[in-house]
C-alpha cells in the first residue's frame, strides 16, 4: 500500500540541531540532500568517483547534505555537511530543501513524491531501475547511472534538474498523493476488515491460489515439460532420418562415381 509507512506529523519534525543550522544559513537557492540510503555507502565509492561529485556540486549554486559513513570527509568545504544519519522524510520535507539524489528504493521515492520534491535517481540494485524509470516518466526527476557518473554527465544532470518543469511536475504529483479519498493506512485497515467479513471465508475464497486443486504432476509444470521434451524428440527423430538419407545418397553417389571411373 503506498505511503503506508509515512507519518504526516514527520513533515514538521525538528531537525538535529546541527542540520537546522546549516539549513538556516543556507542560500536562496536552497540544498540538496545526497543519500543512497542505509544499504550503500557512499564513503565505499571510488575515491576518484566521489572527488568527481565534490568537484561538480562545488560549482553548484546548491550546498549539500551528504550521508556519510565515515569520520574521514572528503572536503571541508562550507557547502557541504556530511551526516552519518539524517532523519530522510522530515528533511526531503524541509522547505529549503529543493532537490534529492537517492538510489530510487521505493520507500525513499515515495517519501518524495509526498514532499514534492524532483529528483536524480541513481538505481544501484533490486527494484530501483524500474522505480527510477517511473521517476524519469512523470517527469519529476532523471537518471544517472552509477558507472556513468562523470563531470560532464553530472553538470548536465544538475542543468536538466534545475528546469522548472520538473519542480512544477513533482508538486503537481504531491498534491494527488496527499488528496487521495482514503489516506494509505486507513485503505490498508479497511480491506482488511473487508476481506475478513463472515469470518474470513469470501477472502479464503478471494486469497487462496488455485495451485491447490490440481495435482503434483501439473502443479511441477510436468506435463509442459513432457510436451516439449516430445516435440524435442520428434524434431530430433526427424533430423537424424533427414541426415541418414542424405549420407546414404552422397555415398551411392560416390560408388556410382568409382564404377563409372573403372
Amino acid at each position: 500500500m503506498g505511503g503506508i509507512h509515512i507519518d504526516e506529523t514527520a513533515v514538521n519534525a525538528t531537525l538535529p540541531d546541527e542540520i537546522e543550522k546549516f539549513l538556516k544559513n543556507a542560500p536562496a537557492e536552497g540544498v540538496l540532500f545526497f543519500s543512497w540510503g542505509s544499504m550503500v555507502r557512499s564513503s565505499s565509492m571510488p575515491s576518484e568517483k566521489v572527488q568527481t561529485i565534490v568537484k561538480v556540486l562545488e560549482q553548484q549554486p546548491l550546498n549539500v547534505i551528504w550521508k556519510w559513513e565515515t569520520d574521514e570527509v572528503p572536503t571541508k568545504s562550507k557547502k557541504f555537511l556530511f551526516v552519518k544519519w539524517a532523519p530522510q522524510f522530515s528533511l526531503i520535507c524541509h522547505p529549503k530543501v529543493k532537490l534529492f539524489w537517492g538510489h530510487g528504493g521505493l520507500l525513499g521515492t515515495t517519501e518524495n513524491i509526498y514532499c514534492g520534491k524532483p529528483l536524480i535517481v541513481t538505481p544501484l540494485y533490486g527494484d530501483q531501475s524500474s522505480n527510477a524509470y517511473a521517476v524519469q516518466n512523470r517527469g519529476i526527476g532523471t537518471i544517472l547511472f552509477f558507472d556513468d557518473i562523470n563531470e560532464k554527465n553530472l553538470q548536465a544532470t544538475l542543468k536538466e534538474m534545475r528546469r522548472k518543469s520538473n519542480a512544477e511536475n513533482a508538486a503537481a504529483l504531491s498534491h494527488l498523493f496527499r488528496h487521495q479519498d482514503m489516506k494509505p493506512l486507513d485503505r490498508a485497515v479497511w480491506w482488511v476488515e473487508h476481506l475478513l467479513q463472515e469470518n474470513g471465508k469470501m477472502a479464503h475464497k478471494l486469497l487462496q491460489t488455485k495451485a491447490v486443486k490440481l495435482n503434483w504432476f501439473v502443479y511441477y509444470s510436468l506435463d509442459s515439460v513432457c510436451i516439449i521434451l516430445f516435440a524435442l524428440a520428434v524434431f530430433y527423430f526427424i533430423l537424424r532420418a533427414i541426415l541418414r538419407r542424405l549420407s546414404g545418397l552422397f555415398k551411392g553417389d560416390k560408388q556410382s562415381v568409382k564404377v563409372k571411373t573403372k
